[in-house]
């Protein structure tokens, strides 16, 4: 069975549009999108160009060296969709720890008269992601561009909307694409969304934000979401709140008191709102009312909430989540003990190194399920090495040595780059293993299920879960009261001719469950 199976047919082969402004019309499918960053110290150029042309081999790089000393980075990147091709060389970067203190898009197209704009957006309606039309509109970005995209967008999604021929999605994806590309737009776009009619309108304008906040993030320009559209938007009891609880997770600390209200509510109502709002409050300032919704998400029985809370409590409060930490390490929930080994090395002391180092012993004997980056246990190595004078992790890191070449292929190579000393071939002394069993199988929750009559949609949290995936979609497809509608990645809608549907997913989830294999 092929995976994930259920895809859009591709559109017939398309004729060329309406001519377009020759800004736009030069634009082709081999035409790259082209951006550049500096780096925040100047004496990793050679480090961030190697990481970037090993990683990727769809990029082109030049290193730039400025008069005034900084040294940054132009790419150019075949990669689709252009926020992906923008994003994804930052993450490498930002993985390997390496910080980037400003970024520039190139080849954007601001000045465009409304009605190619409209000739644009109407090629990429009838033609869809064939050929170079969707890049088109990913080179767009000014504050004009935006107000003109709103403004057709806000006519498209009127009840009265003869007087714009196009659909409300094409505006929608035209009015992302601007607003990715435009610093500051975010004030904006936001707005727009509290105004909006229309959810699927308000969840493109708040996703062109996460990524405008995410880039910030990455890059360390200003960015500054408006107050009071922010707590709007993250009080909506729907799924655009959840998404808008994203937004937070990317600003600086500490967040606005309102801001930090907003979230603390939406964390009360559990479920993934509950855990996206509980993430984005490691940026709050670690009051009463924020350590009351983590102990109360503690005490939940939902596992991604309570893994949520575990990392936010030991961010804010440290050594006091050790009891919380140290209960769910001897959980066989997946999230709970994995949070819990992250959380472990992250804000362990010297008191813990006999726990982690007994604790990385059984993760560097479990291969996982899938490629891992950065690989689980890389927070346990790095506080064995923070403290590795000591006889208790000496003796870990001594074991993960005498290992190196029954490792996982994600956790070798990340020891590579961050630890390449515990490659025996660089050590002058002979590491000793220790006697360690690997990790017995844990336990990932099932997909969350929204029902609409005899519809179920599955909604999978862990979607790099390839394999059990695949699986589970075998099971589904081979039994006679299940039948497959449609789905991608996250999401997956059936229906199911049963009593009692929601036990025969969880079922179903359980047979097809990960499979780890020890080393």
């Amino acid at each position: 069975m092929p995976f994930w199976p259920f895809r859009r047919r591709q559109a017939a082969e398309p004729t060329p549009p309406a001519e377009l402004p020759s800004t736009l019309d030069s634009i082709d499918e081999a035409t790259p999108h082209r951006f550049r960053f500096w780096l925040s110290n100047s004496a990793q150029r050679d480090a961030a160009f190697s990481t970037l042309s090993t990683a990727r081999e769809d990029l082109d790089i030049k290193v730039l060296s400025e008069p005034d000393g900084r040294v940054g980075l132009e790419v150019a990147s075949t990669f689709s969709p252009r926020t992906a091709a923008v994003l994804r060389p930052l993450y490498l970067l930002d993985r390997v720890g390496i910080a980037v203190r400003s970024f520039e898009a190139l080849d954007l197209v601001t000045e465009l008269d409304e009605s190619a704009l409209t000739r644009a957006v109407a090629a990429w309606g009838r033609f869809g992601n064939n050929g170079p039309y969707r890049h088109r509109l990913e080179v767009l970005a000014g504050h004009e561009l935006i107000e003109t995209c709103l403004g057709h967008l806000r006519i498209a999604a009127s009840p009265q909307h003869g007087s714009e021929p196009l659909r409300p999605a094409v505006w929608r994806l035209a009015t992302s694409c601007v607003a990715c590309n435009t610093p500051g737009s975010e004030a904006r776009i936001l707005r727009a969304a509290v105004e909006a009619g229309d959810d699927l309108d308000a969840q493109a304008l708040v996703d062109s934000a996460i990524h405008r906040a995410t880039l910030t993030t990455l890059t360390g320009e200003p960015f500054d979401p408006p107050e009071d559209a922010l707590v709007a938007l993250i009080g909506r009891r729907s799924y655009l709140g959840e998404r808008a609880t994203f937004v937070p997770q990317s600003m600086k600390a500490p967040l606005p008191e309102p801001v930090t209200q907003a979230l603390c509510a939406a964390a009360r109502a559990g479920g993934d709102r509950g855990a996206s709002a509980l993430a984005a409050l490691d940026k709050a300032a670690p009051s009463a009312s924020v350590r009351q919704v983590e102990e109360d998400s503690l005490a939940s029985a939902e596992p991604n909430l309570q893994a949520t809370a575990l990392g936010i409590l030991a961010h804010h409060w440290g050594e006091e989540a050790r009891p919380i930490w140290q209960g769910f390490l001897a959980s066989r929930s997946a999230p709970l003990r994995q949070t819990a080994e992250a959380v472990l090395g992250l804000h362990g002391t010297a008191e813990d190194l006999p726990e982690a180092a007994a604790r990385l012993a059984k993760l560097s004997r479990t291969k996982p399920a899938v490629y891992m980056s950065p690989p689980l246990g890389c927070e346990i190595v790095d506080l064995l090495v923070r403290h590795r004078d000591r006889p208790a992790a000496r003796a870990g890191l001594d074991d993960l040595s005498a290992r190196w070449d029954r490792l996982s292929d994600d956790l070798r190579e990340w020891l590579e780059q961050n630890h390449a000393w515990l490659d025996p071939s660089h050590r002058p002394d002979e590491p000793v293993e220790q006697d360690a069993e690997p990790e017995e199988p844990l336990e990932w929750p099932p997909p969350t299920i929204e029902r609409d009559g005899d519809t179920f949609v599955l909604w999978f949290e862990e979607t790099d879960l390839f394999e059990t995936r695949e699986r589970f979609e075998e099971f589904a497809e081979a039994h006679p009261a299940v039948q497959a509608i449609d789905g991608d990645r996250e999401w997956l809608s059936l229906t199911i001719s049963r009593e009692e549907p929601e036990a025969l997913i969880r079922e179903l989830w359980a047979a097809a469950g990960p499979r780890r294999s020890s080393g």
